[in-house]
């Protein structure tokens, strides 16, 4: 984050009062850290763009319910690693290697 960037609780108020801008901006600033914990726990690049996508996917319908904004890194973080146990769920019933 350069130092003239606004904080995340900035950027999730913003968001929140409606300016998909604001999230924009928290989605490419976390991009690059829940697209590696995604794929750590796939090992591979298509399920885990996919993980990274419904992520942000619920990290977006759910901004308003942040209890606190200044905690946004570890609650998408959070949102990322759940559905990478999900994943793995999935592919352990289906058998898959």
């Amino acid at each position: 984050m350069a130092l003239h960037d606004p904080p995340d609780e900035t950027l999730v108020e913003r968001a929140v009062n409606g300016d998909k801008d604001a999230f924009g901006l928290l989605a490419e600033r976390y991009f690059r850290m829940i697209s590696v914990l995604a794929y750590q726990k796939t090992s591979n690049r298509a399920d885990a763009e996919d993980i990274v996508q419904e992520a942000l996917v619920r990290a977006f319908r759910a901004l308003a319910d942040l209890r606190d904004p200044r905690k946004f890194a570890p609650w998408i973080y959070n949102i990322t690693l759940k559905l990478c146990i999900d994943w793995s769920r999935r592919r352990e019933r289906r058998g898959s290697p």
